[in-house]
């Protein structure tokens, strides 16, 4: 190498070859091709991995990858489902120990006996260490738990390793904490292959041997293999302390327990202002590939700031790296996932197109509704007029009828999930005509969303309803409630047959209350639901059941919005001195801005013609029909001309056979796009 090269390499390092001013100067900057002559510094780390970590560890050695750093890692596999895996994924820089080769010390099989798994881990981190530097030959070597994942290049550590025998990194936990547990953290931690660093890392082996358990021992003053730690600084010489607070972040001194707090500066994750080069993900409990307890200790409430841009990134290498492990050992989910239930979960989290959407929006709004071919071209209308207003939503639609589903699959609807029928059916379809059918599906599919997507709650609305403005009014509304429904404000006597309340738009709360509100729902419909008036006992359709819900449960919120859920029986057919005012920006009911409106019993005939009300003859309001029924009328026009551009048939998707019965019909003559 040339002497022109070696004086940049001590720029680089700060290590100037002479006091000189000029030759300062003329090293203050090394061109961008100079860097590739300076010798990066070899990070040298060493794991354990077994089943259910191996996520973890093909996580953190592709994290070291990413982290453009010359590295190798010593894995010491535990078991021969490990073994297999590593073998064949062939890892670059990854090098294999077999769990046989450090068992073949009598000392470390004694130690063993009735020793827990992960109190075995723990006792064999300081052997591991040892024979590493033993058979190869480097210097040093820094033991990671393979939960830790690397966000920045690390050599900055070696570099700072380089003039000490050992390298301790602090808890940062609270006081009486790190009295119990220890003051250092034994999931980072490095030793030298100098006469310091050995002694210390016998003297940590011999202790380990001795006493490793998962509890503390008050009389011994012990903890695992983690509380001898404390020892180390004042036994031994050259011990480096890391003071960076980027280093081994974690949960407990960056999440809770402590003072100090992530902040993202830059789009960087930094603590203290130190930018975060490794984070301890320790206490993740992988259940699949999307379904996570992020904190199996406790509840742990992390801040979406924190999850977006730190909790995220892990995640996917957790889900990337289960999927590289199954391509290589296909059908053992068992083997890497855990065994418990995600309904065990502590700090449940699950990795989806929906917590995409709640990092970048702060919330998301769930709506459901059912779908059958008739009504096919009125939900896509919902979804557009959502759409308008707001992209954090998803709407989940249970589709009845295989056109109807055929042709909003081939849409592809972004924030649009099919459920098909056959997933919820309750074997109720055949005693039913359709739109009982649907009325019964409503609860079932509730109660299917909150047990298989667990979502936290969810407003189902009619796919004949079209909204005006964001649906966040409805949730602002509805508020910390478990069940959120709207007056019916129809004439007394609907409400004495029909109800008084709206089934076409129910918010459902996955708490407690909610359930029951629900289960007690859904119980009633698959008794009795059909389009007649039981007057014995009340009953009509799932309507009327809302009536006794005020009465037999708690929590409940009942709008009298005019704005919300607006629809035919309330503002025209029960005008009870509603004036409708506005413009193409914002329409008004009475002061209540207009949110969302049900059009009930409107059939669509032709791509221009339509029935508005086939129940009877009414008179609707000019203001009311240029305000709300027209924009809407535009919109199926614009749906179903947006349709026959994509090759669909309109057949299944209107009522043909019922011009010549249209009690209310209208003909929209001006062109969809005029």
């Amino acid at each position: 190498m040339s002497e022109n090269i070696i004086a940049k390499i001590k720029n680089y390092f700060n290590k100037s070859i002479d006091n000189d001013t000029e030759d300062e100067t003329r090293y203050d900057k090394i061109e961008d091709e100079d860097l590739n002559d300076i010798p990066k510094t070899i990070c040298n780390f060493c794991t354990i991995g077994s089943g259910k970590y191996l996520t973890k560890l093909i996580a953190l050695y592709n994290s070291l990858r990413k982290s453009n750093c010359r590295f190798q890692l010593w894995v010491l596999s535990m078991d021969k489902f490990s073994d297999k895996v590593l073998n064949d994924l062939k890892l670059e820089n990854l090098n294999i120990i077999f769990i046989e080769t450090l068992e073949e010390d009598i000392e470390i099989l004694k130690a063993k006996d009735g020793k827990k798994e992960n109190e075995y881990c723990w006792m064999l981190k300081a052997p591991l260490i040892e024979y590493v530097m033993q058979h190869e030959d480097i210097e040093s070597m820094i033991y990671v738990d393979s939960d830790i994942f690397f966000l920045n290049d690390p050599a900055q550590i070696f570099d700072c390793f380089q003039y000490y025998s050992v390298y301790l990194s602090p808890q940062r936990d609270m006081d009486y904490i790190e009295m119990k547990y220890g003051k250092y953290q034994a999931g980072l931690i490095g030793f030298k292959k100098d006469r310091e660093g050995m002694e210390a890392l016998s003297f940590w082996k011999a202790k380990c041997l001795e006493w490793c358990r998962g509890e503390y021992d008050a009389v011994g003053q012990r903890f695992g293999d983690q509380k001898y730690l404390d020892e180390i600084p004042w036994r031994f010489q050259a011990v480096k302390v890391e003071e960076n607070y980027g280093v081994n972040a974690a949960p407990w001194n960056c999440i809770y327990n402590n003072e100090r707090t992530i902040a993202i500066e830059d789009d960087i994750p930094c603590v203290n202002g130190d930018k975060i080069i490794l984070f301890h993900f320790a206490c993740i409990t992988m259940f699949n590939q999307s379904e996570f307890d992020l904190w199996n200790m406790d509840r742990l409430e992390i801040p979406k700031y924190i999850l977006s841009k730190l909790y995220i990134p892990y995640l996917e290498a957790l889900a990337e790296a289960a999927q590289s492990i199954l391509s290589v050992a296909y059908g053992n989910e068992e083997k890497i996932f855990s065994d418990k239930s995600p309904d065990e979960a502590k700090s449940y989290f699950s990795y989806d197109q929906f917590s995409v959407k709640i990092m970048e929006h702060g919330d998301i709004y769930h709506l459901c509704s059912i779908v059958s071919n008739d009504y096919l071209i009125r939900v896509i209308a919902l979804y557009n007029s959502l759409m308008q207003y707001q992209n954090n939503f998803n709407l989940w639609l249970c589709v009845i009828d295989q056109e109807a589903y055929d042709t909003l699959s081939s849409l592809e609807l972004e924030n649009v999930t099919l459920i098909d029928v056959g997933d919820i059916d309750a074997d109720v379809r055949a005693k039913h005509d359709k739109n009982e059918y649907c009325w019964i599906l409503k609860s079932l599919f509730v109660d299917y969303l909150f047990i298989n997507c667990k979502l936290d709650k969810i407003l189902y609305c009619d796919a004949d309803t079209y909204f005006y403005s964001t649906v966040k009014h409805i949730y602002e509304e509805w508020g910390a409630y478990s069940f959120f429904m709207t007056t019916q404000r129809a004439d007394k006597y609907m409400e004495q047959v029909d109800g008084q309340y709206q089934a076409g738009l129910l918010g459902f709360k996955n708490d407690n209350y909610g359930e029951e509100i629900l289960s007690w729902w859904k119980q009633k419909c698959l008794d009795w639901c059909y389009d007649w008036h039981d007057k014995k006992h009340e009953r009509w359709g799932d309507q009327k059941y809302l009536d006794k819900i005020p009465l037999l449960f708690e929590n409940i919120k009942i709008s009298h919005n005019l704005g919300i859920n607006a629809a035919p029986w309330n503002l025209i057919l029960n005008d009870l001195s509603y004036y409708v005012t506005g413009d193409d920006n914002q329409v008004f009911i009475n002061n209540y801005s207009i949110c969302s409106y049900h059009f009930g019993s409107m059939r669509v005939i032709e791509m221009n013609k339509f029935d508005l009300w086939y129940r009877c003859e009414l008179t609707i309001k000019p203001e009311i029909m240029n305000l709300i029924y027209l924009p809407y009328i535009k919109e199926l026009n614009k749906v179903m001309e947006v349709l026959i551009q994509k090759g669909f048939n309109l057949e299944a998707f209107i009522c043909t056979d019922c011009e010549i019965s249209a009690k209310n019909p209208y003909i929209l003559e001006e062109a969809v796009n005029e």
